[in-house]
């Protein structure tokens, strides 16, 4: 091995021992025991030794190498345990590294066991309680629609007015109070003056309440029929009592009516009504009381000539009058007994002379003619 080989070899040596030791922190006076112990060892007498032929050798200096890297790391291994440093990253601390680095005259520290790590109590936090119990609602005075029967020139009407009340309570007993008081006002200020006198004197509101959709309404015995028994008197009393009940109550849409506890499926035995609940399209308040069904408007016939119609027709009689437009042709009259007071279809023939007719259809009430009806037709022969 060559002068250059040599230096080269020892600058390695060198490097790795410096490597190895340079981040060890010795703990108090170790930096100068190990260097005591160096320089007793004679150092620079076993140094030259090597400097013969052996170390000349290729295989010896290599083994050299590795030897020497190796007292680094027992050393760097010995003096961190005893300073308390941790080894290297990736080297965990072995039993063997710990009996080199402890001497004769130094007790190892014992070991503790690790404390258990400290928890904090977990506290809960009661989630704030709500009271389902709410207060119920102050009275309210409020205004309650009411129907009103008025007399016309045809006949029978409604009109709506308002009356006030005071509720209180849920939401189904402010419904029952606002349909109780609404019923009331028709009766407790007389037929007389709220019905154009169509109910029977003493008609009376045993109860009124609402039952889903539907407004229970019953009257008392007395109810059963009214004063005057055409189909128009009945129908402006039933109309009186389904607006009432179904603007007083908005969100119904039946009312049923009940007369001495009894529901009802005739009302006055005139008008055949649902008994589970009258609507405000229910034919009883929608079908026309008088309609002329033959001749059509405008038709041209052969005497006898048919008169057809259907309707209710106070007394059960339906009247009729044709006349010509020939001033010299005298009109004719006529009636015809249906045998009820509710709806029914009737027929009846009449004989004519050619020519254009009117005939007019109706009922009498009192005198009065209501509900007429006309129709104009041709007759050719």
């Amino acid at each position: 091995m060559s002068h250059d080989e040599r230096d080269e070899l020892e600058r390695r040596l060198r490097d790795a021992l410096h490597n190895a030791v340079e981040d060890v922190q010795p703990r108090g006076d170790g930096l100068g025991r190990i260097r005591e112990r160096i320089e007793t060892g004679g150092h620079r007498g076993w140094w030259a030794r090597l400097r013969g032929p052996w170390l000349t050798s290729p295989a010896f200096a290599a083994a050299s190498l590795v030897g020497v890297i190796g007292l680094g790391v027992v050393v760097t291994v010995g003096i961190g345990q005893e300073t308390g440093i941790a080894p290297p990253l990736g080297h965990a601390t072995s039993e063997a590294s710990t009996t080199i680095s402890t001497s004769a005259s130094e007790t190892p520290p014992p070991t503790r066991s690790p404390e258990p790590a400290k928890t904090t109590p977990h506290t809960t936090t009661p989630a704030p309680t709500h009271s389902t119990t709410t207060a119920p609602p102050r009275p309210e005075t409020v205004s309650v629609p009411v129907y009103f029967i008025t007399r016309t020139r045809d006949g029978y009407g409604v009109s709506r007015t308002s009356t006030s009340t005071t509720v209180e309570g849920g939401k189904k007993h402010q419904q029952d109070m606002r349909a109780k008081a609404a019923y009331d006002a028709i009766f407790t200020r007389g037929p007389n003056s709220t019905s154009a006198g169509l109910w029977q004197p003493g008609t009376s509101v045993v109860d009124a309440s609402v039952a889903g959709d539907t407004v229970r309404v019953d009257l008392s015995g007395s109810a059963s029929s009214g004063t005057e028994q055409s189909a128009d008197a009945a129908r402006a009393a039933l109309k009186q009592l389904v607006y009432t009940g179904l603007d007083a109550v908005p969100s119904a849409s039946s009312v049923q009516v009940r007369v001495g506890g009894a529901e009802v499926s005739s009302f006055w035995n005139i008008l055949t009504v649902n008994a589970g609940g009258v609507t405000r399209d229910d034919e009883a308040l929608t079908r026309p009381l008088n309609t002329i069904t033959a001749p059509k408007p405008g038709a041209s016939v052969t005497s006898p000539v048919r008169l057809q119609g259907t309707g209710a027709y106070a007394g059960g009689t339906v009247y009729w009058t044709i006349s010509s437009g020939d001033k010299t042709m005298a009109a004719q009259t006529g009636k015809l007994d249906t045998g009820t007071n509710g709806f029914t279809n009737w027929t009846y023939d009449v004989t004519l002379q050619p020519g254009t007719y009117t005939a007019q259809v109706y009922e009498q009430v009192n005198g009065e003619t209501r509900n007429a009806q006309e129709v104009t037709f041709t007759v050719t022969s």
